[in-house]
């Protein structure tokens, strides 16, 4: 079954429509990002109509994110109680979150209130960011979504049991975490974003965050991979894992230290991404700490 756009969106937050004029979002489109996200606290229909109008015209989706204090089911019905969410599909947005109050279901999928911890059978703790409910259309009902922070220092294995655990259910979208201080701090921030990035699901970039270099040729290369990664044999403390075109066969390869020490792998060819420095040297990859590289199948 095709996945929908939403599914894998990658989605720029911005603080309003003075932040999605005419130059932020032609930039935008070409680094390759697929909607933007509007607050819909003290923003007017009519200015979120605009920047649809403009998005649209570059091949780019607009979300709005509402804390509408009204019942859930204002955007499961069309019409009548919908009346909020439909006023904003009548602008021309592509999607509505609601996120005054979590779905059950997805607070029951991870067990966990937002801003609580995501336990995983290894005994480390993600964070549940957000959940919220999604409707991507005028007349269809919501869905759960939930948003999840890819914590810097998580260790590989906890990151494989937290992919596991959004492969069904509500909707997924991975939240990167803030960039910490000196080289330490924005090393892992960069490499939790690539890794973001290659992970199923949906990302979220922070508003005032553009994509750089590396998100830039990571966000071109995921286009058309498959849902589930194949996990593979990798050495402790590194994540190892293919993702594939479901039509071609082909795809990308992404290797993630999360340990303390470089490591040895075999050379995997042609690298696509890298989040940080890495070596090359006879036929070996040697992978620092806290960086990701992605590859071409």
């Amino acid at each position: 079954m095709a996945r929908e756009w939403w599914q894998d969106a990658v989605v720029q937050r911005v603080r309003g429509p003075v932040d999605a004029d005419d130059a932020s979002l032609r930039r935008l489109a070409g680094c390759g990002v697929d909607a933007v996200s509007i607050p819909a606290c003290g923003t007017s229909p009519e200015a979120v109509a605009a920047v649809a109008r403009r998005a649209h015209a570059l091949g780019l989706k607009v979300l709005v994110d509402t804390d509408h204090p009204g019942d859930l089911r204002l955007l499961a019905l069309p019409g009548g109680k919908g009346a909020v969410a439909e006023t904003w599909f009548a602008r021309g947005v592509d999607g509505v979150r609601d996120r005054r109050r979590p779905p059950e279901a997805a607070r029951t999928r991870w067990a966990a209130p937002v801003g609580g911890a995501l336990p995983s059978p290894s005994g480390h703790r993600g964070r549940l960011v957000e959940t919220s409910l999604v409707r991507y259309s005028a007349g269809t009902g919501a869905r759960p979504a939930v948003e999840v922070e890819l914590a810097v220092d998580l260790p590989a294995a906890a990151v494989r049991e937290l992919v596991e655990g959004a492969a069904g259910g509500a909707a997924t979208t991975w939240v990167l975490p803030p960039v910490g201080g000196g080289a330490v701090g924005r090393r892992r921030a960069a490499a939790a974003a690539v890794l973001a990035l290659a992970l199923p699901g949906a990302v979220e970039l922070p508003a005032g965050v553009e994509p750089g270099a590396a998100h830039r040729a990571a966000l071109r290369a995921r286009r058309g991979l498959g849902a589930a990664p194949e996990w593979c044999p990798a050495p402790p403390g590194v994540l190892t894992f293919v993702r594939r075109d479901p039509v071609g066969g082909r795809g990308v390869g992404c290797a993630v230290n999360r340990g303390a020490e470089v490591v040895r792998l075999p050379d995997p060819g042609r690298v696509l991404v890298a989040s940080s420095y890495y070596g090359l040297r006879d036929g070996v990859l040697l992978l620092p700490p806290d960086t990701v590289v992605w590859w071409r199948l």
